[in-house]
């Protein structure tokens, strides 16, 4: 079982790293009793992975080899490469469903690749961490992207602050250094939680003074079309998303009001197909390589006006795999 206190107590480490106390703050987790003891570090992989077999297979074998790690002349054994790791997971922990916790920790299992004379050169190490700093980015821009709608950004922040002010309350005995780490996020959140309180005020005194529906209390039709697909859109993404949908209506794929007009048997197909091979397309290029199939195609049925059988019990499913000829034509057309 993972202790909450434990994990609390480990986040506030790593945010107490600066460039000038990193290799210090890094010997001190390494050796942490959370890992050197409760082993945490596995408890998480084994969380994530969710499969006993799985686990056996592609971690618990490998915890006695010795490890080239970064040069042919520092050696480590593997759990000090999961305890790095594992770092993240952490991070991540209250954030990703089951699927996608699942879905992460293989992605950077296939990248270390272990059967491969339990060898973790300098590439592959900065692979992993670039995997990982993208997916944190993804994740930034998912909690911090605010849109037009007042309430629910003052909501937002509210539930943020309340957060900030719970550790605080918890950590009010522990070391003062570490509460005043709070200090910023909290004045933060309340200086934008307040903006956030007038501007609704004076938009909902404007609504009803003047019969105007101001688009921050309902969105514009793009907003409220795109609004999902925004969500997933990479902050790192080699294409804006308008530049993305421009280039689909000057090829007549959709229309300007997101109507799907190619049809079937045309270059790029119609409809779940077409949206399906075109999100997969997409992927490490405009949206997140690891994400639930479910919650892409949610966002690209939504944006490009596909209706959905409620009553299906597998709605999304056409989203979990695409036509390679459909995706090969996309990759040309987006130039990936």
């Amino acid at each position: 079982m993972i202790n909450k206190y434990t994990c609390n107590e480990l986040l506030f480490s790593l945010t107490a790293m600066t460039p000038f106390n990193i290799v210090e703050k890094v010997e001190e987790l390494l050796y942490h009793s959370a890992f050197t003891e409760s082993k945490i570090h596995l408890q998480l992989f084994k969380k994530y992975i969710n499969d006993d077999e799985i686990y056996k297979d592609r971690i618990e074998k490998y915890l006695s080899i010795t490890l080239i790690i970064i040069n042919d002349e520092k050696y480590t054994e593997l759990e000090y490469v999961l305890i790095v790791i594992s770092l993240d997971l952490l991070l991540f922990d209250e954030i990703l469903n089951i699927d996608e916790k699942k879905m992460l920790v293989m992605r950077v299992l296939d990248i270390i690749d272990f059967e491969n004379n339990g060898e973790i050169g300098k590439l592959k190490f900065i692979v992993i961490q670039e995997f990982l700093i993208t997916y944190r980015l993804f994740y930034n821009e998912q909690l911090f992207n605010l849109g037009l709608d007042s309430l629910k950004n003052f909501e937002i922040l509210n539930e943020l602050s309340n957060v900030v002010d719970h550790y605080t309350n918890i950590l009010r005995n522990e070391d003062q250094s570490i509460v005043k780490l709070l200090d910023t996020p909290r004045k933060f959140y309340n200086q934008k939680k307040k903006y956030f309180e007038d501007k609704y005020s004076i938009e909902k005194e404007k609504s009803i003074t003047t019969g105007y529906i101001n688009d921050s209390i309902n969105d514009n039709y793009e907003e409220e079309h795109l609004k999902e697909l925004k969500k997933i859109w990479l902050a790192t993404a080699k294409i804006s998303i308008h530049d993305f949908i421009d280039i689909g209506v000057n090829n007549h794929i959709w229309d300007e009001d997101y109507r799907i007009i190619s049809k079937r048997g045309n270059l790029y197909g119609s409809g779940k197909s077409l949206l399906s091979s075109l999100s997969i397309a997409l992927k490490n290029y405009a949206i997140p390589e690891i994400i639930d199939y479910k919650i892409v195609g949610s966002a690209f049925c939504k944006a490009f006006n596909i209706k959905n059988n409620e009553n299906t019990k597998e709605k999304y499913k056409a989203f979990s795999s695409g036509n390679p000829e459909i995706i090969k034509e996309f990759k040309r057309l987006y130039k990936i």
